[in-house]
């Protein structure tokens, strides 16, 4: 090679060095942005609240970002009615965490790895547990599994919850006739109607029909009731987060309720404390989910 082509080749490879470095000098700059933290509340109860449900959430998430040490606005929130509403949001948004009523733990426990940082302090654990209404003059009795062709009004569709439910002393399949119900108001005309033999209704729930089961001159009685059932559970999504904040939200637990207005801000989702780690029932009933045949 001459003594102009080695210098030209020199130039293009000095030009083309530039050139390069002008296309990543944007990336080398700009440290790659932090994934916004998010958290979804998946609980039926949400609906008590209607159109105030998303301010409140918004509440608890700043509450959240104080007590964990977390920047404002780097923890968002969402609300769903039921793991299958949420569907798309888990999928898409991959949460880090969550506060889950029962049902939602049990069903999401395995599949998001879920780790239990602590769980609500509730006005009356007595009321967090199914019942099942019947007419007063019915042959319904305490013990549906010795009642197979019992007609079922209820808007649980998840089978292997109802076996749950029924302490897997039945197979819901094939032992109940289910009348169809989109709510438990429906579930309980159905009963009043005479087309189902008993109603699931869900324990906090119960004052809604008060005037139907009135010891004197109420048409309808508390005919079975489930085992109770463990309160709200605030969880790490372990597949979605770090252990750093999962460490750093499991310790800042116990303050998330303290004081006022935060007292305020937790019962708005209905729950009066968080406690730390999970309630003894959270594991018991995911040995029955996940084990009743």
């Amino acid at each position: 090679m001459t003594a102009t082509g080695d210098y030209t080749c020199k130039v293009m490879t000095r030009i083309l060095f530039v050139f390069a470095m002008a296309l990543a000098a944007p990336a080398l700059a700009a440290p790659k942005k932090a994934t916004p933290r998010k958290l979804v509340i998946i609980d039926p109860e949400l609906a008590v609240t209607g159109e105030k449900t998303q301010g409140f959430i918004d509440a608890f998430v700043a509450r959240l970002e104080t007590v964990a040490g977390w920047k404002p606005g780097s923890l968002s929130g969402k609300g769903f009615l039921s793991v299958e509403a949420a569907a798309e949001y888990l999928k898409t948004q991959r949460p880090a965490f969550a506060l889950l009523a029962s049902h939602a733990f049990v069903v999401l426990r395995q599949k998001q790895k879920l780790l239990v940082l602590g769980h609500a302090g509730v006005w009356d654990p007595k009321k967090l547990a199914y019942r099942g209404l019947a007419l007063v003059n019915s042959n319904v009795g305490a013990l549906p599994h010795q009642q197979p062709g019992m007609r079922l009004a209820t808007d649980i569709k998840d089978m292997q919850w109802l076996n749950v439910l029924f302490d897997g002393l039945l197979k819901p399949e094939t032992h109940f006739q289910f009348v169809p119900a989109k709510n438990e108001n429906e579930a309980v005309a159905a009963v009043r109607e005479k087309r189902a033999d008993m109603a699931l209704v869900w324990g906090e729930h119960l004052d809604r029909y008060k005037d139907d089961l009135r010891s004197e001159g109420g048409k309808l009685r508390v005919a079975f009731n489930s085992a109770p059932l463990p309160p709200l559970a605030l969880v790490a999504m372990t597949k979605n987060t770090t252990v750093a904040d999962t460490k750093t939200l499991a310790k800042a637990v116990a303050e998330v309720c303290k004081g006022k207005p935060n007292i305020d801000t937790c019962a708005n989702l209905g729950f009066l404390s968080l406690v730390p780690g999970p309630e003894e029932l959270h594991p018991h009933l995911a040995y029955k989910y996940d084990n009743y045949k």
